[in-house]
């Protein structure tokens, strides 16, 4: 049995239900609505699957993602220069989501103030992939993955160093760490 599948996408950027019957297919936009809405706010793809990471090192722009959840699993879909995939991974695959949460100095209104940041790990499939998510976005895709089934592989770590002055410096951190 096949554990992920990785499909292009079309142009429009959309799965289409053959595509998604891999994870039991999609939610109707009104099971959605009920849910808790229609996907997950964009988050930053670093590494982890060869076709995204092919279509990645073609451009110097930034590599957005999103998640959805289908009724048995869950995509994680990225599209950059027309081009794009779809990832399906099944809940029953997925071995762990782990949140490591930094803090970051982030200056808003000209005022330094410490915002929460964090590297997602998410090990589904027989894979490994690492995004990284900005202290804009982070209270919105925490709540994202706690809200849904997301939660029963939800691991969350505070990281107890310093705060820093960009996700950089944490990626930096997490070579010399690992």
């Amino acid at each position: 049995m096949v554990c992920m599948v990785i499909y292009p996408l079309r142009r429009d950027g959309k799965v289409s239900q053959d595509m998604a019957r891999h994870a039991g297919g999609k939610f109707n936009f009104l099971e959605k609505l009920q849910a808790g809405g229609t996907g997950s706010p964009m988050v930053y793809y670093k590494y982890g699957l060869k076709q995204f990471d092919h279509v990645a090192k073609y451009s110097k722009e930034t590599n957005q993602v999103s998640f959805e959840q289908l009724k048995e699993g869950f995509l994680i879909r990225f599209i950059k220069r027309n081009k794009g995939y779809a990832a399906i991974f099944r809940f029953n695959e997925t071995n762990m989501i782990f949140l490591k949460v930094f803090k970051v100095i982030a200056i808003q209104y000209g005022i330094e103030k410490e915002r929460d940041a964090a590297i997602l790990l998410v090990d589904a499939g027989g894979k490994k992939i690492l995004f990284d998510i900005p202290h804009n976005k982070y209270p919105f895709f925490k709540r994202y993955l706690e809200t849904r089934p997301y939660r029963k592989y939800l691991k969350i770590y505070q990281s107890p160093q310093e705060p820093v002055k960009s996700s950089q410096e944490i990626w930096q951190k997490l070579r010399l760490s690992y």
